[in-house]
């Protein structure tokens, strides 16, 4: 029997409520026999105790949680004495788990104050948006290499523990064959019906591009993993964008209460080498679908439906087949849970992979202000709206100062960023099944 303290950090924040308590509670009633689970909730302000353990008690199929216990703390995220002492009662039997359901900005303040003793058996999960831009992420990576918890802190994007991305060995080998293709184009969708909900304080910061684009490159480079032996994230080096079109829903505004240039859609055509890769996400939209579409030269296909079918099926001239995708019920935060379990790991974003996708957002926003994309409100939105060709060069002062503030961030070549000391000693790779 395993014993575990997981320490969720802004347990009284809405992703604690909505995502993670609901899978500690799952993940727990899972492995009953396996592990006993000590919760430690620790937030600024003062947690609804009631609320929270109701939370859990709902999200167990028994009606009640099975949680050893639970104990609340309230105090700054720089509180050091206070983590200190954790860590120290942290027995080597014992796995410490800390969940940091808090911005990134917060985070950071918790690794600069309060750096957890690297001897102790301890796991950091950090869940995305991986800094609010690119050097802010830089700055995580380098402070988590200073601490030395390089292989300690966990990148979770829960798009790759969605149940039908948790490709088995079985699965994977079926796939096997299509490993001598060449890749001609990838289409990745996340679109969805509904709009932004309760979110919109949020997502009108930041829009569609940077909350979706990181969930599509990292399905991406899962996509590429598998299929393509020589994959490495050098691959995007030569990354050209051909086409961006960018959408807001007509009714967004007035749901914002102001007027709001902040995108609901997006649409990125790039050619990589000779690859052709689509990534395209937006709300409202007239279908649900989450979905990789790999097309190879010799025209077959392999269609990786995540929602809302869960099935993987390969179409080609000779040969056909399709896998059923519909395999639990776990939530996606409890299939994290479960790959710490099992230690297999395989789909925790990699610090290259951190640094690589906010290249990649640098590169879509300098496009964006260099051909002045314009803002199309839909539905009746049209994708071959030819947006790189019909836009001008920026005239007034702020949009040059705003475009050249982008162009500085590119300065840097991918390859000098992936071959920075803490990016090189980080030994941890996505996709570890090895066919």
């Amino acid at each position: 029997m395993q014993n575990w303290k997981i320490l969720l950090l802004g347990i009284t924040g809405d992703l604690a409520k909505l995502k993670v308590l609901p899978a500690i509670s799952q993940f727990s009633e899972n492995n009953q026999s396996e592990v006993q689970i000590d919760l430690m909730g620790y937030s600024r302000t003062v947690p609804d105790t009631k609320q929270i353990e109701r939370i859990l008690d709902d999200s167990s199929s028994l009606g009640k949680h099975t949680l050893s216990s639970i104990n609340y703390f309230q105090g700054q995220y720089n509180n050091a004495a206070f983590f200190d002492s954790l860590y120290n009662a942290t027995s080597e039997n014992e796995k410490l788990v800390i969940y940091m359901a808090v911005p990134p900005n917060v985070f950071l303040e918790f690794l600069q104050n309060s750096c957890p003793h690297n001897d102790k058996n301890i796991e950091i999960i950090l869940e995305k948006p991986f800094g609010r831009d690119a050097q802010e992420a830089e700055t995580i990576l380098k402070t988590i290499h200073s601490c030395k918890l390089t292989n300690k802190v966990h990148f979770f994007d829960h798009y790759l523990y969605k149940s039908e991305m948790q490709l088995s060995r079985a699965e994977i080998s079926n796939l096997k064959s299509l490993k001598n293709k060449v890749i001609k184009e990838i289409n990745l969708q996340a679109l969805e019906t509904v709009g932004v909900g309760t979110r919109g304080q949020y997502y009108d910061g930041i829009g569609a591009t940077k909350d979706m684009l990181p969930h599509l490159f990292s399905m991406l480079c899962l996509n590429l993993e598998i299929l393509d032996n020589n994959f490495d994230l050098n691959y995007f080096e030569d990354l050209q964008i051909e086409q961006l079109l960018l959408g807001q829903y007509k009714n967004y505004a007035s749901e914002m209460e102001k007027a709001t240039n902040t995108e609901t859609y997006f649409l990125v055509k790039t050619l990589i080498s000779n690859m052709k890769v689509t990534l395209e996400s937006g709300k409202k939209l007239d279908t649900k679908l989450t979905q990789i579409t790999t097309i190879f030269t010799d025209e077959s296909k392999l269609i990786w439906n995540i929602a809302p079918n869960k099935t993987l099926t390969y179409i080609s001239d000779t040969d056909n087949f399709s896998l059923n995708l519909d395999k639990d019920k776990n939530l996606d935060h409890t299939n994290m849970f479960e790959n710490l379990l099992d230690k297999t790991e395989t789909n925790f974003v990699t610090p290259g992979q951190v640094l690589t996708s906010w290249w990649l957002f640098n590169q879509v926003d300098y496009f964006k202000k260099l051909k002045r994309i314009p803002l199309n409100l839909y539905p009746n939105l049209d994708n071959n709206y030819p947006s790189s060709k019909a836009t001008t060069n920026p005239n007034s002062t702020d949009e040059i100062a705003n475009l050249e503030n982008s162009k500085k961030l590119l300065e840097q070549s991918l390859d000098n960023l992936l071959n920075q000391d803490f990016i090189l000693s980080d030994s941890s790779q996505i996709g570890k099944v090895q066919l």
